[in-house]
């Protein structure tokens, strides 16, 4: 959430933020997902360890069952 501060991790030996390995990690394991299957996998992933909670914003309104496309 926007109020929220960033949780930092070590992973691999890497000092990274959370939920940059989340995002990295979700896009490697799910290679077909819409935007509210990315959002679940990635609080799923933070769940376990941080109480940072994702969320999406836009400036303009998004359909969240269309594919997330990078």
């Amino acid at each position: 959430m926007d109020s929220q501060t960033s949780a930092d991790t070590v992973e691999g030996g890497a000092a990274v933020g959370a939920l940059s390995y989340a995002f990295m990690k979700t896009l490697t394991d799910h290679k077909n997902q819409t935007y509210q299957q990315l959002l679940q996998h990635l609080r799923q992933i933070l769940k376990k360890n941080y109480s940072q909670k994702p969320q999406l914003s836009s400036s303009h309104r998004i359909n969240t069952n269309h594919k997330f496309i990078m």
